[in-house]
């Protein structure tokens, strides 16, 4: 496993971040930072087709439609990817562009293209504005011409930009579907305009690992100060432990305990936020999220798509809510074909996790 890329996974969480409203005319429960992105499948189109958008600040924007190449021989497509580059009136409410640049090379084939791009940031902030304040999930039903019709637009806070987590229509057929959402690390990072699409897990290239049975255990503590809580975990001598609160197995597994501050429920949202978005060409695949909350505490399971190694990894995100506004953070990373034989293994890890 990449330890450097899954350590800026883990840890990116607690970087400080400058945020602000992001679309224009829109009051956003948790506002948006520099870098997220977001990317839907839009079925609306005969071939595989993804639409994303990026957030640079409240007058700067990137949009990219990219359909992959399909086909052989006489009904061969080459793939299609361009991108354009907004400058907006942040004093509007509205969206009132100042200008656009093209960054790809386009022919007079696209210009349809570049009209739904238009059309898109056009509706899509249209439709948020008309839901004003979104503290929750919320489902809104309404009329959408390019998605024929009648249909119902599910919103989530947590997704970034537009909130939009899907759109469905008759019989609840996902017609624009989030896939995945990230944040940008620095001024070159090209994770938005790599995204390529995330492949079945079927196509998973991760090595699998042979665990030891009967390893002797031992219950490892992360207490910062002696003033602040404790954390636990109990791993066997398959671990190494890396530092206070870093631990691998071998280059299948990393797991990490932190120590987070939520003063109000609006930083949970943003720490759980945070939790999902993808970095450094690791892509959450977001239609496959699983999410479970109760008084203690909230666990997210989901699958992150590493496009360098055509890889999967199973990641945990376990938080446990103490006193005095203190939290603890657990995150477990496994590549998804050693998850995938020793599921029972570690499950058992993630329920020895406790903090107090």
């Amino acid at each position: 496993m990449n330890k450097t890329k899954l350590f800026t996974a883990i840890f990116i969480i607690f970087a400080s971040i400058s945020v602000c409203n992001a679309l224009p005319g829109v009051s956003h429960y948790l506002p948006d930072s520099s870098g997220q992105f977001v990317y839907y499948r839009d079925s609306s189109f005969n071939r595989e087709s993804y639409i994303g958008a990026i957030y640079y600040d409240e007058s700067t924007y990137v949009f990219r439609y990219y359909a992959p190449e399909y086909g052989t021989k006489q009904d061969y497509k080459p793939a299609k990817d361009i991108q354009i580059a907004f400058a907006i009136d942040p004093s509007k409410d509205f969206v009132e562009m100042t200008g656009e640049n093209i960054l790809t090379v386009v022919t007079p084939d696209d210009v349809d293209l570049i009209n739904y791009i238009h059309d898109f940031f056009y509706e899509m902030n249209a439709r948020r504005k008309s839901i004003g304040d979104l503290p929750e999930k919320k489902v809104s039903n309404q009329e959408y011409a390019q998605f024929g019709g009648a249909v119902q637009l599910e919103y989530d806070p947590l997704i970034p930009l537009f909130n939009l987590k899907q759109i469905t229509g008759n019989k609840n057929k996902p017609l624009l579907e989030i896939v995945t959402a990230g944040q940008l690390t620095a001024s070159n990072d090209t994770t938005f305009t790599d995204f390529k699409g995330i492949p079945s897990l079927k196509n998973d290239k991760s090595a699998p690992i042979k665990l030891k049975k009967n390893s002797k255990k031992a219950t490892y503590s992360y207490k910062p100060e002696e003033s602040l809580p404790n954390s636990k975990i109990t791993l066997d001598a398959q671990w190494k432990k890396q530092t206070e609160n870093l631990f691998s197995l071998e280059n299948s597994a990393m797991l990490s305990m932190n120590l987070g501050v939520i003063e109000e429920p609006v930083i949970e949202d943003f720490l759980k936020r945070s939790l999902i978005l993808g970095h450094d060409h690791v892509y959450p695949d977001l239609t496959n999220i699983q999410q479970e909350e109760n008084a203690e505490s909230f666990t997210i399971k989901q699958f992150y798509y590493y496009a360098d190694a055509n890889s999967f990894s199973v990641d945990y995100k376990k938080i446990i809510r103490g006193e005095n506004s203190l939290a603890g953070v657990l995150t477990l990373t496994v590549y998804y074909s050693a998850y995938l034989k020793n599921q029972k293994y570690f499950d058992t890890i993630l329920a020895s996790y406790e903090f107090n």
